[in-house]
Order: structure tokens, then C-alpha cells, then sequence
């Protein structure tokens, strides 16, 4: 694993000059579960022994970036963003900072101009973005398989870009974060890839064996409305039987929805029940000995949101061995007493499943004993955690409804 370091925090572009004293930084990423909702990016800086100049150099609403280097490296952002609380308590200064996402409520779109066409969901979220003159930030992934056809929108129709894309997310169960470098990944959840950049933990950097947790299901049966603009016209809809009978009516609708067409609708409404009816075995965190280094790009090795995470050599009461999450959210620990310093983090992860995607099932897991003949023909790749013994582990069957 790579040696990370801290060379330069900047403020307003000018290095905080921290130089020997005694510091701590936290930098949170992302999200802590599949389910929460979009969170901007926060980093606070605490200092101790810092001198009056250094005080006086502090300014709220300016450009804070930490700077990392892995190995003595180029340097490269671990976060961006601005400040907005200062506080000193004796000779002990801390500095909070928060990513761009905090300022998106501040954003009208809709308010004058051309009205929206109608389009892709994916070209929606360019448009919103561009409206508000954040298209440069934007990193932008989908997935050509669930991108629906939204209703033309007319204009004069304000409202703000935060409660704005808070709804196209909720449409099709996508992310938002801030990313590292001050941009803004939205990311289709259900475009992650199985194994591209896999990141494998290696069982030394792992603190304690991660808990793990087995919670009711989300939802076994989806509306998803469609229809013209200001119109709806009818409603997809998924159920998964065999989940509502052991496990009583989880419904969800999804609104707003600006769904044009029911094929549309139809293969959100199947989505979300498949990727949900049933509940399983996962681990929520992993807490590290030693940080990770992140990718320059989506092109690019290294950690970064929605990137599948395997964990190795776990103890023999874990539900799987090996396992792998999808990364959500990540947050940094770093300390250093002016002369050493020290760097943990904690990876927040989801359920594959939840974003439609297997990652458990590598030829380089399975037992050498274990032969095709030996694995339960009822098992599908779509549902099977592991394969190991003499079956494919799965606590529960996975939904019927087609993907």
C-alpha cells in the first residue's frame, strides 16, 4: 500500500503555514449508505500551537484545498471546496470547509429562456447544470440501459437546482457527490461496472473484521407513472409476489416522475424491485490501518465512488469470505503530532445487488473442489453471493421480475 502524506493546505490559494504543528484533518466523501440522499463533501482542520498570523490568515467563504501525495508523488486534491466556520479555542484553530453541492440550493433554473425539450434523463442533468453555469463541473455517468425519455418542460418554471436534481436522482436511483478535485459526479447506480478497478483490501490494512448486518428489505413493488406533460397517461408497475408474501407490501412510487413513455417506466419499475425484494448479508464499512489513493479520473485506477471494494480473509463466522461492496462514501483520518503522522479511513459500502451489479463470483475465489456438478442448478449468477461448499450460498431467492 502507498504512504500517504499531507505536503499543502491552501487557502484563498495562499498554503496555510502550518509548517511543524500539531494537526488533524477529517475529510468526509460521499455517502454512508446506499439510501441517504446526496451530501456535500466537508473537511475540518484542527490545529494546535498555531500563532496569531496564522489566526489572522484565516478567511470564511475563501477556496480551501488539502493537498495529498502518495509516496512523494505529485501532489493531487483530497478535497476542494469553501470554508465557512472558524473557531479558536486557546492556540487550538479549526477550520470547516464543504463542497460544492452545499451551494447548489442557491442555483434558479427554469426561470427564463428556451423551455426544455423533450429528452433523455441524461441530457436533462446536462441542461439543468448548464442553466445554472455548472456544466464545467459536472462529471457525468449513465447507463444507456436505464436513461427514460423525460416530458418537455416549459419555461418560466423556477425552481432551484438542489430540489430540482434532487428529483431526477429519486427518478432513477442515481448518486451525487462531490468529487476530491471540486467537481460534481452524478453517477447512474445502475451503470456500475462488476469489475472494472476492482480495489482488493489486503486483510493487514483492515483494523477489525467488519460487522455485519441483514435489515428487511427495501421495496418489493414500484410505480413508476408516466405519460405527457402535466399529464399522466398510466403507471408501470413491479411486484415481486413471493417478497410481498413473506414479508407484507413494501411499495414505493416514484414522483416526481417526467417519464414519457411506459417502456420507460416498465424497466425503472423492474429495476427497483429486483434490486430490492429481498433481504441479504452485507458489511456497511470497513475501517482502514493506512489510506487509499484516489483515481485521477473514472479512466484510472485507484479508490473513488461506486467502485467495487473486496475484502479478503474474513473470519470464519462472516456470511462470505471473501466479499465485495460497493464504495459510497469514504472519510479520511489524518493526524500528525508536527513530526510523524498517521492515516486511517473508513469506507462506507452498499450491497451490490442494490445497484443491479455481482461482484462475488471470481474463478480465483472458488475452492478448488467445488465443480459445476456440485452447485445447486436452482442458483442464477443474478442471485448467488459466493460459491463455495456444495452449493451457491443465497439466504433468500431473488426476484422474478425481469431485469
Amino acid at each position: 500500500m502507498a504512504v500517504l502524506t499531507i505536503p499543502s493546505i491552501t487557502l484563498d490559494g495562499s498554503p496555510l503555514p502550518l509548517g511543524q504543528v500539531a494537526a488533524d484533518v477529517t475529510i468526509r466523501h460521499g455517502r454512508s449508505s446506499y439510501f441517504d440522499g446526496a451530501t456535500a463533501s466537508t473537511c475540518q482542520i484542527t490545529a494546535l500551537g498555531v500563532s496569531r498570523s496564522l489566526v489572522q490568515s484565516v478567511k470564511l467563504g475563501a477556496a480551501l484545498v488539502v493537498n495529498y501525495s502518495a509516496d512523494g508523488g505529485p501532489p493531487a486534491p483530497r478535497f476542494t471546496g469553501r470554508t465557512t466556520d472558524a473557531t479558536l479555542d486557546g492556540d487550538a484553530l479549526t477550520i470547516i470547509g464543504v463542497g460544492k453541492i452545499s451551494t447548489l440550493d442557491g442555483f434558479t433554473v427554469g426561470a427564463s429562456g428556451a423551455a426544455y425539450p423533450q429528452e433523455t434523463w441524461s441530457s436533462r442533468v446536462g441542461r439543468v447544470f448548464q442553466d445554472a453555469g455548472l456544466i464545467t463541473i459536472l462529471d457525468l455517468a449513465t447507463d444507456p440501459a436505464l436513461n427514460p425519455v423525460l416530458n418537455s418542460r416549459a419555461a418560466g418554471n423556477p425552481l432551484s437546482l438542489a430540489e430540482y436534481v434532487d428529483g431526477l436522482l429519486g427518478m432513477v436511483g442515481a448518486a451525487m457527490a462531490d468529487m476530491p478535485n471540486g467537481h460534481i459526479r452524478i453517477e447512474a447506480v445502475t451503470g456500475r461496472s462488476s469489475t472494472a478497478y476492482l480495489i482488493s483490501v489486503p486483510a493487514d490494512t483492515v483494523l477489525y473484521a467488519p460487522r455485519w448486518e441483514n435489515v428487511l428489505p427495501g421495496f418489493n413493488t414500484a410505480n413508476v407513472p408516466y405519460g405527457g406533460p402535466g399529464t399522466t397517461t398510466g403507471t408501470a408497475t413491479a411486484t415481486d409476489t413471493a417478497a410481498v408474501t413473506k414479508y407484507g407490501p413494501r411499495p414505493t412510487t416514484v414522483d416526481p416522475s417526467e417519464i414519457r413513455n411506459l417502456a420507460d417506466a416498465q424497466t425503472l419499475a423492474n429495476n427497483i424491485v429486483a434490486r430490492q425484494a429481498a433481504p441479504r448479508w452485507s458489511t456497511p464499512s470497513a475501517e482502514l490501518l493506512t489510506g487509499l489513493v484516489l483515481a485521477p479520473s473514472a479512466y484510472e485506477d485507484g479508490l473513488m465512488l461506486g467502485r467495487p471494494l473486496k475484502i479478503t480473509n474474513l473470519p470464519s463466522s462472516a456470511p462470505f469470505n471473501p466479499w465485495t461492496g460497493i464504495v459510497e462514501g469514504w472519510t479520511d483520518r489524518v493526524s500528525s503530532d508536527g513530526d510523524r503522522l498517521t492515516w486511517g479511513m473508513e469506507i462506507s459500502l452498499s450491497d451490490p445487488f442494490y445497484s443491479g451489479v455481482t461482484v462475488d463470483l471470481a474463478w480465483e475465489d472458488v475452492a478448488a473442489a467445488v465443480t459445476w456438478a456440485s452447485v445447486d442448478p436452482t442458483i442464477t449468477w443474478d442471485n448467488a453471493n459466493q460459491i463455495g461448499g456444495s452449493r451457491a450460498l443465497d439466504t433468500e431467492p431473488r426476484s422474478t421480475v425481469p431485469r
